[in-house]
């Protein structure tokens, strides 16, 4: 009777440190970009398995290309918003806009499978001349995009606001990084998933309905018109998630369980 309760309560305890371990966050893919493996054009990961790259214009346009260059000033570690510190981040410089909305920014891909909770955050550096308003997409077939809304119940950030379409954009002058942190967890088909992306592109300003640079003086003042002479900066970008757990303690409790005698 005493090893069939010493051994029972050992595989609870097991079973529970299984299943806290498994709501822990833990990097999938994480760029840092203190060093840029497979070039600035489509950095590397420096943590975990992942692709990153440019977009440039839609099927439908044509337009200059992004130039992807490794800039130091990047973020670094540091926690909060407003911070520039001494290491590398990935610049998009000219950061042009395009001619449709939506058409130009960054891919960001990392297969999610074995991890769910899902989430996905960078660090951002406007210049004072580039697109003011941001718009997350996803995928989930690795080729479909998706506007995602971010809301304050689901996206933490800085320097800026939320519009009511679903679009960030920033309300403070430029050449300062914003921190986002977006909970992926009510799209069906983030978790598990091989094919999950997100895309970082550059929207329509929600008042004007077209590019807009990121400076103003006073807020009556109308932003200007954005033009290709811009730079958008990123640094520590990653997807995170859980892993999986396994079948609820309530499905195995000690009512149903053998333990050998021994």
């Amino acid at each position: 009777m005493y090893k069939n309760t010493f051994f029972t309560n050992v595989f609870l305890l097991i079973i529970t440190i299984f299943f806290h371990n498994s709501n822990a966050q833990t990097n999938i893919a994480l760029w840092d970009f203190e060093s840029f493996p497979g070039g600035f054009v489509n950095p590397s990961t420096s943590t975990g398995t992942g692709t990153a790259s440019v977009i440039v214009q839609s099927a439908i346009n044509s337009g200059t290309a992004f130039n992807a260059l490794g800039t130091q000033g990047g973020n670094g570690n540091a926690t909060g918003c407003g911070t520039t510190q001494s290491g590398a981040a990935w610049q998009i410089f000219p950061m042009d806009v395009g001619t449709f909305n939506e058409s130009n920014g960054l891919e960001f891909k990392a297969s999610t499978v074995g991890y769910e909770n899902i989430f996905f955050k960078w660090d951002q550096r406007w210049s004072n001349t580039a697109p003011n308003t941001l718009r997350l997409q996803y995928t989930v077939d690795g080729s479909t995009w998706t506007n995602f809304a971010m809301t304050s119940g689901n996206t933490t950030y800085c320097l800026g606001t939320l519009n009511s379409n679903g679009t960030y954009e920033a309300a403070t002058p430029g050449d300062s990084f914003r921190r986002f942190t977006v909970n992926l967890t009510a799209i069906i088909g983030a978790a598990n998933n091989a094919n999950f992306g997100i895309r970082l592109m550059a929207s329509f300003n929600q008042t004007t309905f077209d590019y807009r640079q990121t400076t103003f003086d006073v807020p009556s003042t109308s932003y200007p018109i954005s033009t290709n002479n811009g730079t958008w900066r990123f640094d520590n970008v990653s997807f995170s998630g859980s892993l999986f757990a396994g079948p609820s303690l309530a499905t195995m409790s000690t009512s149903n369980a053998t333990i050998c005698n021994g």
